[in-house]
């Protein structure tokens, strides 16, 4: 390998970008590396992947969970990036250490796999947001 895993696995506090996640709590699982896109007017994306000495993590159980990365600047202040793992898959495993990918997306993002359609006439737009975002709490 090419790093020691007491290196790589070194405690989050002394990284300068952070991941958490409902399961980093109960198992490591470290950034390596990621990319993103973010802009006006469209939902932001991350590729992340991630690292983490177990090789058996529950796919499907992180996919939908909420998870966010903290970058410290330059300034010393952080910047967060909160999202839902939309897509968590393994790519790779040397027995020693396991390599993940995911994706990182908005909340808003899921109300895009939905396939239903409604017509709403006669309604103001703060009605129409109301009714359609009630579900999803």
């Amino acid at each position: 390998m090419l790093m020691e895993l007491t290196t790589v696995f070194a405690p989050q506090n002394r990284r300068l970008i952070k991941f958490t996640s409902p399961i980093a709590s109960q198992q490591e699982l470290l950034l390596e590396r990621f990319s993103g896109s973010e802009g006006l007017s469209t939902l932001f994306s991350f590729e992340l992947s991630l690292i983490s000495q177990d090789a058996r993590l529950e796919l499907k159980s992180l996919i939908g969970q909420p998870a966010s990365l903290d970058i410290e600047l330059a300034s010393g202040e952080s910047r967060y990036i909160h999202g839902f793992i939309s897509r968590f898959s393994l790519q790779k495993s040397d027995g020693g250490l396991a390599c993940y990918s995911a994706t990182l997306s908005p909340w808003l993002w899921m109300l895009s796999r939905r396939f239903d359609s409604r017509i709403f006439q006669d309604q103001t737009i703060e009605d129409i947001l109301r009714t359609v975002f009630a579900h999803y709490g």
